[in-house]
């Protein structure tokens, strides 16, 4: 059977995380999307409901599962006993950075194969997004996360006059 893992912080989850993990839960049996804490950052969304978010996400992708850690991504990976490693990319920066990363995974054991953005997600971040919770600009914001997040968000974060 083959496992990949695909960790991030997803703070929030973006249709382009979801379209990466769409993308390798149809090249392996089974995906695991790891939530993980970033050593140096506050998160927006705690870690857990970051994760109950992504399971909101993943109708008809029963071969995908979501957990969190606080390991570095190839430990957590092979604790769930996955050996490949998935990572998304945007652009050559992200290549570059990734590319480093990966080298060091495969001296640890594990694989790391990347999937390519669509074009329509390419120019967003996490970061962005956040600013747009921030300003509280939903409309711009639906068109970079899923709708259940986007509900979640106006729920606990609503607009206000």
């Amino acid at each position: 059977m083959s496992i990949a893992f695909y960790s991030g912080s997803f703070d929030p989850v973006s249709l382009g995380h979801l379209y990466i993990i769409r993308k390798a839960a149809k090249l392996f049996d089974k995906l695991i999307v790891g939530v993980g804490k970033h050593p140096t950052k506050q998160p927006f969304l705690s870690q857990d409901n970051r994760a109950n978010l992504i399971k909101k996400c993943l109708d008809g992708l029963n071969n995908v599962s979501v957990v969190t850690h606080i390991v570095e991504p190839w430990k957590a990976a092979l604790e769930n006993e996955a050996t490949v490693l998935v990572r998304g990319l945007r652009n050559i920066e992200d290549f570059h950075h990734e590319w480093n990363v990966a080298s060091y995974h495969n001296t640890c054991g594990v694989d790391t194969i990347f999937i390519m953005a669509l074009e329509d997600f390419k120019n967003i971040s996490s970061t962005k997004i956040r600013e747009f919770i921030k300003n509280k600009e939903f409309d711009e914001l639906k068109k970079f996360v899923p709708y259940q997040i986007v509900k979640h968000l106006e729920e606990i974060n609503p607009r206000g006059e």
